[in-house]
């Protein structure tokens, strides 16, 4: 039976549906390769379901990474911005303060070196309302590296014959943390308003414009106690599938409900 022109058009949109879908659950992923920021601890795991970067081990090094975009997010946008390491006490208590100590570079970081809420400039996301501490720094010229998505290749050591992207390193000591107390781990920055480009990085969210942070698919944690399951996805095509789903679903969390900003 010879199609009528209503039908081919019903075929015609058929089609390029098809194509619009396949597109999203395939480009998705290589879409986020390499976000504007994102962090990493060495010799983590990647848990794909808390999308996190995590270690059990009470002393590690996370690292931030900024990579750098033509025009998006230049290098001088990097080297000139002022960036923050947020660390959060896990599970989020108002209550319970009695969560001991932990150390950033060999630094003591107490309860009276944090704060209860959520920095402004972090959208809302399950770790917040928590106690947090905001380590303020900013990028080396000399600290680069080739660039490399945290996401699927979490743990590893940059290759330093790169100069894609920038790094900064945190040495942590979780040690002093009383007994089933985690640490959440964000990263954020922008373009300091008032011009300050030398002196001590310090918070304040009026002085941030062009605010970009790590997607959430992106951070790290310290997990307590080794009972802590890492998901490691199967193989064969379900999990590649699986994969696209999931980044299409994270994608549309990430970007539900949060005000303009730029998510890399």
């Amino acid at each position: 039976m010879p199609m009528t022109p209503a039908i081919r058009t019903l075929v015609r949109r058929l089609r390029t549906l098809s194509l619009l879908t396949t597109a999203l659950v395939l480009g998705a992923p290589a879409a986020l390769a390499y976000p504007d920021l994102q962090l990493n601890i060495l010799g983590g795991a990647y848990d794909s379901l808390s999308e996190t970067v995590v270690t059990t081990d009470k002393r590690f090094t996370v690292q931030a990474y900024a990579t750098k975009k033509k025009k998006k997010f230049t290098r001088r946008e990097i080297l000139e911005g002022s960036f923050f390491l947020a660390v959060a006490v896990t599970p989020e208590s108002e209550s319970s303060i009695d969560f001991g100590t932990f150390s950033i570079n060999g630094v003591e970081v107490g309860l009276g070196e944090m704060t209860y809420g959520r920095p402004e400039a972090l959208p809302p996301h399950g770790t917040y309302d928590a106690y947090y501490h905001l380590e303020g720094f900013r990028f080396d010229a000399n600290d680069t590296a080739k660039a490399f998505n945290t996401r699927k290749h979490a743990g590893r050591h940059p290759d330093e014959s790169g100069n894609k992207m920038h790094v900064a390193s945190f040495d942590i000591d979780a040690s002093g943390l009383s007994s089933g107390t985690g640490l959440h781990f964000d990263l954020f920055g922008g373009t300091p308003v008032d011009g300050n480009i030398s002196g001590p990085v310090t918070y304040t969210f009026a002085n941030l414009r062009r605010i970009r942070f790590a997607p959430f698919s992106h951070d790290a944690a310290m997990v307590p106690g080794s009972n802590e399951t890492v998901a490691v996805s199967e193989p064969g095509a379900l999990a590649v599938f699986g994969a696209g789903l999931a980044a299409l679903a994270g994608l549309r969390r990430r970007l539900a409900g949060t005000r303009p900003s730029h998510l890399g």
